[in-house]
């Protein structure tokens, strides 16, 4: 399978990953034949691409860091706990009842058991969803990416329990945003910001009354948008101020927003956002975590689309730890981009000369 832009997508085409809605719900299935119609809810909906399945790309099995049925477990939860809050007359006073806390818990016990299952995997992210649902995915996928870190690290159980519980529900804070800023087409205005800006602080009054998520779980609510150099909110801390936890997440963070599609900007591929980061550490990042991220971090997924400075372009089929940057492509088009009756395999860590200039 491979992934395709939603704006190539061609009527036919097999869809080979699930995509869901905002609860968890299954919104098209594995095995359905796109429509022309289809093709057009999914670009309304805000989806940037999907995983199709065709001759070309037959074999290639991207590896997701979780099952789908985990994640689709996850979002469901994350969904019932916001909307819940949402409703809420007065959302800083809210109180997650003791059995979320343990329902959560619970969760990111399953998801931990699926990450150690596979210890020394660079992180694949999925970032099909659709834009209403970015919250609820965005929460999952920085609890992933937390947890790896804290176990690249060597982080014992129950402080991987409490990294991925402050992960998973980083983000509480916002169900006292209104919809109207969270989800404006452009840039926030300073009253906007100044309103956005208070959801670490309401994230953290509402997880440290639960006794089944420790404080240091709830100060990731509070520290995620800190930054190394003060120029972070809510507290404007610096360096070793900031905790552990909270220096993971903010990377985690950031790298999740940057590759997902918002109703203010198109997502960047992996590789730009990993230089992002990169370039950004010491600064706004800690530097050691960001030498962990990039250690785990895969800057052109198995079952992408790379363009090389041949001319030729072809879909990455493998990934090498070593050299993340240099993966095994199968190609299937010539330099004159005509397509290839026989694709063959190029493994760039043996052909150096030739490099990476773009993905699709």
């Amino acid at each position: 399978m491979r992934l395709v832009s939603t704006p190539y997508l061609q009527s036919g085409q097999q869809l080979a990953r699930t995509i869901y809605s905002e609860n968890g719900t299954v919104l098209l299935g594995v095995g359905v034949e796109l429509t022309d119609r289809m093709i057009q809810r999914l670009a309304t909906y805000g989806i940037p691409g999907v995983y199709i399945e065709d001759k070309v790309s037959e074999g290639i099995i991207p590896e997701e860091a979780i099952s789908e049925k985990t994640r689709s477990f996850a979002i469901n939860t994350i969904y019932s706990t916001m909307t819940k809050l949402m409703d809420e007359p007065k959302s800083r006073q809210a109180i997650l009842p003791l059995s979320i806390g343990k329902q959560y818990r619970d969760m990111i016990k399953l998801i931990m058991d699926e990450l150690q299952a596979k210890p020394n995997s660079m992180i694949n992210l999925t970032h099909i969803f659709s834009k209403d649902s970015y919250l609820y995915h965005h929460s999952v996928n920085v609890a992933i990416t937390c947890i790896t870190m804290g176990m690249s690290i060597g982080l014992n159980q129950p402080q991987l329990i409490d990294l991925g519980l402050g992960a998973i529900l980083h983000d509480i804070g916002k169900v006292s945003v209104p919809s109207s800023i969270l989800n404006k087409p452009g840039p926030l205005n300073a009253e906007e910001w100044e309103v956005m800006m208070e959801h670490p602080r309401t994230g953290f009054d509402i997880l440290r009354k639960n006794d089944e998520i420790s404080l240091l779980g709830a100060h990731i609510a509070l520290q995620h948008h800190e930054k190394e150099d003060g120029s972070g909110y809510p507290r404007k801390m610096t360096g070793e101020d900031i905790h552990l936890y909270g220096k993971i997440a903010a990377i985690a963070d950031v790298y999740e927003a940057l590759t997902a599609s918002r109703p203010y900007k198109p997502p960047l591929p992996p590789h730009e956002a990993i230089e992002y980061i990169m370039g950004n550490g010491g600064h706004h990042f800690n530097y050691e975590m960001v030498k962990v991220f990039c250690r785990r971090m895969s800057p052109y997924p198995i079952g992408s689309t790379v363009h090389l400075s041949t001319g030729e372009t072809g879909i990455v089929t493998e990934v090498n730890p070593e050299h993340p940057l240099r993966p095994i492509l199968r190609i299937i088009k010539n330099e004159n981009q005509e397509p290839l009756t026989v694709p063959f395999d190029l493994d760039l860590r043996k052909r150096l000369t030739v490099l990476v200039t773009g993905v699709s």
